[in-house]
This record gives C-alpha cells, structure tokens and sequence, in this order.
C-alpha cells in the first residue's frame, strides 16, 4: 500500500470522515513508535564512511543502532567493539598515538561515531546498522513495510487514533491484530534468516575391526 491507500484503510476502519489530516500524521507516529521499539531485518542498512577530522565516520541519516563496524586494511580485517566515550577516552587519551581500531561510541550531538585509537593508516569501512524509515510525505510514498506488512502501520495508527474513538473494546480488538501482525513479520525474517539447509549434528561413523 501506499500512503494514500494507508490513509484511506484507516479511515475505513475507524468509521470517521473528520480525522483526514489527524490521519496523515497518526500514520507517521505509528511508523515511529514501531521502528524505535524493536529492530527488524528489513531495517538493516549498509554504508561505507570515510574517516574525518581524524577520528570521526559521520553517522549515516536516520541511524538507530550499528550492527558491525569494519575496517580493512592489507587484506585485514578489524572489528572494532563499541563501547562508552568515556571510557574510550579513558583507555586511549592520547591524541598523538595511533592504531589498528580497537573501540568505536555514537555521538548523538555531533551525529558521528569516534574510532579509537586514532587509525594509523587507511581503513576501508563497512557499517552495517538499523536505520528508521522516511516519513510519509506524498501520497505516493510506501516503504518495506507498508508494501509487505501493511496492516503493521494500519492498526498500529488505529492504536494511535485510539483517544479520539473512544471505544475500549474494538481498540482491545485492534491491539490484538497488532501484536499478531508484528508476530507474523518476527516469524518471517526468522525463518528467512534460516532458510536452506539446516544445520544439523553430523552422526560420527566408527570402523569397527575384528
């Protein structure tokens, strides 16, 4: 579905022809809720920073929370552990010592990742990482989940619709369609995770000789 479509299910569904443009932000604020309140693998995300100012990769847009950090160089690979800028600091408080990357921290106010020590040579970065999707916008707009989980962000905006419906028990109704559908989505990228063929324990054969 798309925006429009999202809308107009909404509608629908609350029997309400007063809530147009209530609707349209309810919308967004559902998608909001559900993406800060638990990662998903549609929400994985891919980029290949630069180092700046030394000691910075900038932080990519809409970042919530970093999965792996790379850096190869020489054909080697390091994995630098994520941990408090404090205690970076407190571990690598020289601004003249350089390394291989032993630690990385998020720093929200300047939308940057710190890497420490400072590299010593050339890294090549892969930062994989959850980020929240793009707003609604035009009526246009879809994303992931609204295309394949659709009635994630429908009932979710219901549940956000909720103190103007006033009606306890078709929002208990709701909740509960709610929950299955984010059940089905956690089901189905669990299974797709492990698609394939299963690992399985290899029996051990043992040649018995007279």
């Amino acid at each position: 579905m798309n925006y429009q479509e999202l809308q107009a299910r909404v509608a629908l569904f609350a029997n309400r022809n007063d809530l147009t443009e209530i609707i349209k932000d309810a919308i967004n604020e559902a998608l909001d809720d559900f993406e800060l309140s638990g990662r998903y693998k549609y929400m994985e995300a891919r980029a290949a920073p630069t180092i700046t100012g030394i000691r910075y990769l900038a932080a990519p847009t809409r970042y919530l929370e970093t999965i792996s950090l790379t850096a190869t160089a020489s054909g080697l690979k390091y994995f630098p552990a994520k941990n408090f800028e404090k205690f970076i600091w407190e571990n690598y408080p020289s601004t003249t010592t350089t390394g291989t990357p032993k630690l990385f921290a998020y720093l929200p106010d300047l939308a940057q990742l710190l890497i420490r020590p400072d590299p010593d040579v050339t890294y090549v970065w892969a930062h994989k990482y959850y980020q929240r999707s793009v707003a609604f916008s035009n009526p246009g707009d879809t994303n992931v989940l609204a295309t394949n989980y659709p009635w994630i962000l429908i009932y979710g905006t219901l549940l956000v619709l909720a103190p103007y419906l006033r009606d306890n028990d078709v929002v208990a109704l709701w909740n509960a369609k709610f929950e299955k559908w984010k059940t089905i989505l956690k089901e189905s990228e669990t299974h797709e995770e492990f698609a394939g063929s299963p690992l399985v324990v290899q029996p051990v054969y043992t040649e018995i000789v007279d």
